[in-house]
């Protein structure tokens, strides 16, 4: 199995042999299970309108009946450059650039908000813990998602392709559409200077899961376990949650 050595990695990357067990979904449905951002839309409160910003695909409006707890109470909202494959499946789905545009939603309108890698790709960062502020309730959350600023410094995703580990993005340039890496002090400045408290706060590991992913993908030539397996090893994301003062 692959030994992968890079002068930007802190030390070699040991990639062991699969030895079976776990197989692919399971291994996929533990990582998600365990994800902070799948236990912050599991554990927003009841009855929430839910804000997803940036919602892609629109896939995560089936985290609200897969796996438990089932919470079909939730009101999906969504928004994004273009319409999602499963945009269908949301309350309301809005097609808009929103980087320094405002949401068309009044003001208190949210229980709860995600924008899970979005804020990397606008130019006008602030304006979105800006307005974020404005559409959550008071006592709302948000949770925000972003790749570290180290991950600047990875070796691209083509090192790893061609060293037997597949994956996708890894180096923060590797997506061209990313403009400014946010770092953690800078996220938390962004949004407490805006006066949100910040409630939670860490980088993306899974740590018991990670080497099982990458021996997996290695053997099976499995992009998106060699993704999640990198993604956790190097702590390629961080993530905050931020609250709205109740008054």
């Amino acid at each position: 199995m692959p030994i992968i050595q890079h002068p930007s990695l802190a030390q070699p990357l040991d990639i062991p042999p699969d030895q079976g067990g776990t197989n692919r979904d399971e291994l996929i449905t533990n990582y998600w299970q365990h994800h902070p951002r799948f236990r912050f839309l599991k554990m927003c409160p009841l009855n929430s309108r839910f804000f997803d910003i940036g919602a892609g695909s629109g896939g995560m409006s089936f985290w609200k009946d897969w796996q438990t707890p089932v919470r079909l109470d939730i009101e999906m909202h969504g928004c994004d450059l273009s319409p999602g494959q499963f945009a269908d499946r949301y309350a309301a789905f809005h097609v808009m650039d929103f980087d320094g545009t405002a949401f068309p939603y009044p003001d208190n309108h949210f229980s709860a908000a995600l924008s899970s890698h979005v804020i990397e790709h606008l130019r006008k960062q602030e304006g979105l813990a800006t307005e974020l502020m404005r559409v959550l309730r008071p006592g709302g959350m948000v949770y925000i998602e972003t790749p570290t600023d180290e991950s600047c410094q990875f070796p691209g995703r083509e090192f790893f392709i061609a060293n037997g580990c597949p994956t996708t993005t890894i180096n923060f340039f590797d997506d061209h559409t990313h403009t400014t890496a946010v770092s953690r002090q800078k996220l938390k400045d962004l949004f407490i200077q805006q006066g949100f408290t910040l409630h939670e706060a860490g980088t993306i590991r899974m740590p018991y899961m990670e080497d099982r992913m990458l021996a997996k993908a290695v053997a099976q030539n499995d992009q998106e376990l060699g993704s999640y397996g990198l993604w956790s090893k190097l702590g390629f994301a961080h993530y905050a949650v931020f609250q709205k003062p109740v008054s």
